[in-house]
């Protein structure tokens, strides 16, 4: 970036290189997690359990790895394993229906595949004042020179799953990446040049090819009966 391109920026605007940018969510920090469940059905309500005391922070899963098994979740009987793992879901600890669970996933995933202006209008989710400034599209950023070192790191602090999936995605969209549902599995996945645009493997993309194979087969078949059929004499040709 130069100062060429941003030219109505106010004087003294310095312009930083690029640098990394770390999600700053140490799930770990808090106490072991239990998951009650109350209801049954679409009626279904999560509510997540920490334990009084925190353990030392560390790090043992990405906010990325998180984001791929949240959105890969399928069936409500996953979700509170998922919750137990996956620190606090939303700030404050508030229970979680299934139908808020299943909309909170809509609404990353139409981020990720749509654009922020598309979910803007399509998907209303209410957030309270501090999450609101970090879900919707907006990121605060700490940033720093570490001792004895020349690199600049920025940091986005989350104090819960869907702040930092949300600032993940956000990192993404300011990059330039792009998603999209895959065409057999459904799973969102970013679009290289290695994978076709069009599948998230080249396994799926090898599923979606048999299929078309088997059901162009069956036409044909379909074709060949049917045109024998018109040719048969009445009579059997006698």
């Amino acid at each position: 970036m130069t100062s060429e391109k941003v030219p109505n920026w106010p004087p003294g605007t310095r312009i930083l290189s690029a640098m990394p940018v770390y999600v700053g969510y140490l799930l770990p920090s808090y106490g072991d997690c239990r998951v009650s469940i109350a209801g049954d059905g679409e009626d279904k309500v999560f509510q997540q359990h920490f334990g009084k005391h925190l353990r030392t922070p560390r790090l043992t899963t990405s906010v990325d790895e998180l984001r791929t098994a949240f959105l890969g979740i399928e069936n409500d009987d996953e979700i509170p394993a998922f919750l137990e793992v996956c620190g606090p879901f939303r700030v404050g600890h508030p229970p979680i229906s299934l139908n808020e669970f299943i909309r909170w996933q809509e609404y990353f995933g139409d981020w990720m595949t749509q654009g922020y202006d598309y979910i803007d209008q399509q998907l209303k989710i209410e957030f309270d004042e501090k999450e609101n400034a970090r879900i919707s599209g907006l990121l605060s950023w700490y940033i720093r020179q570490p001792p004895l070192s020349r690199q600049i790191l920025a940091t986005v602090e989350c104090d819960s799953l869907v702040e930092a999936i949300a600032a993940t995605i956000a990192l993404d969209e300011f990059k330039g990446a792009q998603f999209k549902d895959c065409g057999w599995c459904r799973a969102i996945f970013e679009v290289t040049k290695e994978n076709g645009r069009q599948y998230c493997t080249q396994d799926c993309a090898h599923r979606a090819g048999q299929k078309r194979r088997r059901a162009a087969a069956k036409i044909q078949k379909t074709l060949i009966a049917s045109t024998a059929k018109r040719r048969t004499p009445k009579g059997g040709g006698k």
